[in-house]
């Protein structure tokens, strides 16, 4: 009974160690299970860095897309989910034959990274380790393997998720990378003075710079479509619909139809703090407003008053379902519904006028505080 006894107990002490060793290596796969090496590098030193500049990107190219030129244009609608750091661990090219984005055949770069540490965050949360994507867009835009991300690299990245295709693309990655070096030091590898003040720069000079503008208690509203359209375009508008006259015009060989509003202004709310460049300065003449509207039907009544947000644009101005709420008999705003279109003050609706003012005006005193001409930041 004796041996027995302790045959039996040096089998429970090596069942013990095993259980505990396996539970050490569960432990150690759990810590280590976004780095296949098991070790997992936190320092922002990435890869030695070049000054280069994004292939083939030209100030001319532009003009036909959106471009980033500043670091105030990531947060302008959409804005980016976040900003964070994060060290690349692999990369992969390949083409996809039937991408959903682009519809049609197209190269792509997946990337798996590590985040480091975020630091502004307003929209998705991402997980420790993801994947992005990024896409080579060809002749168009005339880039390179050179804008892609490097494994083992680091950066910084502004970052929005896509639902549609549930994956994580960077924003801008035409324009700048904000990639740190072995030494901590940023390169941008922009053609914009706006991000090349940067270049060679300790990070921090970079985070205090984000750090300047999301901490500005503004933004808030300033990254919302609302306060989008109220700095970039739009003229706010208290206004009685005075009628609605249905027009079919020849244009090009085709007839449009179109409503031709005409609106008594009874204040004019607020004013974008940085037109863009196709849109005019304009107000009211007299206090009357001829709006044009493109949407197949009447969804304005006459002798209401609405807010609405105006598009100065040449030839107009004109208005959209989307800008559009009904002005309450207590003062109070409900955002006009209309199917298949996302109404830009619906977070506003059971707000008053003056509060939906308030709001727009908190969205230009942002902008003009952070946001400078694009003649102010092309490359000298």
């Amino acid at each position: 009974m004796k041996y027995h006894y302790k045959y039996m107990n040096s089998i429970i002490c090596v069942v013990i160690i095993l259980i505990c060793a396996l539970g050490i290596l569960q432990l150690f796969s759990a810590s280590t299970k976004n780095d296949p090496a098991g070790i997992v590098d936190h320092s922002l030193l990435g890869l030695p860095a070049d000054n280069f500049c994004l292939a083939g990107i030209h100030i001319d190219d532009t003009m036909s897309r959106d471009a980033y030129t500043q670091l105030s244009d990531f947060f302008s609608h959409p804005a980016a989910d976040l900003f964070a750091f994060v060290r690349v661990q692999e990369t992969e090219l390949w083409e996809d034959k039937y991408d959903s984005l682009y519809i049609g055949s197209v190269w792509k770069q997946t990337a798996s990274v590590y985040v480091l540490a975020e630091l502004w965050r307003c929209g998705e949360a991402v997980p420790e380790t993801f994947s992005l994507t990024q896409y080579l867009y060809g002749d168009y835009c005339r880039d390179e393997k050179t804008n892609l991300l490097r494994e083992g690299g680091v950066y910084l990245l502004p970052l929005v998720y896509w639902s549609q295709g549930d994956t994580w693309l960077v924003k801008g990655d035409l324009d700048v990378q904000f990639e740190i070096d072995d030494k901590g030091c940023v390169w941008t590898h922009s053609q914009f003075a706006g991000f090349r003040r940067f270049d060679g720069q300790d990070v921090s000079m970079l985070t205090e710079a984000i750090t300047t503008l999301t901490s500005d208690e503004n933004i808030s509203v300033a990254v919302t479509s609302f306060g989008y359209i109220a700095r970039h375009g739009g003229v706010l508008a208290e206004a009685t619909v005075l009628s609605a006259i249905p027009v079919s015009e020849l244009l090009g060989g085709n007839y449009i139809d179109y409503f031709q509003y005409i609106l008594h202004a009874e204040a004019i709310l607020s004013t974008p703090a940085g037109l863009l460049p196709w849109r005019r300065q304009w107000l009211p003449v007299d206090d009357v407003i001829n709006a044009i509207s493109y949407y197949a039907a009447d969804y304005l009544e006459q002798g209401e008053r609405y807010l609405i947000l105006l598009d100065p644009s040449e030839n107009g101005p004109f208005i959209n379902p989307n800008v559009v709420a009904k002005i309450n008999v207590d003062g109070t705003i409900t955002a006009i519904d209309i199917p298949d279109w996302t109404n830009v003050f619906a977070e506003y609706n059971g707000l008053t006028v003056e509060q939906v003012k308030e709001a727009a005006e908190r969205a230009n005193a942002w902008h003009k505080a952070h946001v400078k001409k694009f003649d102010d930041i092309l490359r000298r």
